[in-house]
């Protein structure tokens, strides 16, 4: 039984395995872009903007929360709360804070299903924004937003 898949019931006391669809999973390896942050200063505001989805347990149920920060000024610029996670649960934040604070010059993002759809990555093609993303495994180059 995989340890994220334990679910522990305390009205009966029983553990069961429940498997978890993986949403995660990226499309196609052609649909991964390199990280272009390694070595990258920034300087200003908008010029990179980090893109994240977090998963928040509710009771029963569950959310999904998709952030967008500044990098420059380490703040948040637009949130996006949803059920079920799709490719509009980071569309949205991405087009309401364009609306917001303009075109950034770069979003990051980790290689997840959402970030290598054809919806996304033509959203991005359509403003000129530069899309980059984490390497597999490597949390730590999204970490602005990911602590």
């Amino acid at each position: 039984m995989s340890q994220n898949s334990k679910k522990y019931h305390a009205e009966n006391g029983y553990i069961c395995d429940i498997p978890k669809e993986n949403l995660s999973k990226r499309n196609f390896k052609e649909s991964i872009v390199p990280y272009l942050l390694r070595n990258y200063t920034v300087n200003s505001s908008n010029q990179v903007c980090p893109i994240y989805v977090i998963y928040i347990p509710i009771k029963k149920e569950h959310m999904y929360l998709t952030a967008i920060i500044n990098w420059f000024s380490r703040k948040v610029i637009t949130h996006y709360l949803t059920d079920p996670l799709d490719t509009n649960s980071v569309t949205t934040p991405v087009k309401e804070a364009i609306e917001r604070y303009g075109i950034p010059a770069i979003i990051n993002s980790d290689q997840g299903s959402q970030f290598t759809s054809t919806a996304y990555k033509l959203l991005l093609k359509i403003y000129k924004i530069r899309q980059s993303m984490d390497g597999k495994s490597r949390w730590a180059d999204n970490i602005m937003i990911e602590r």
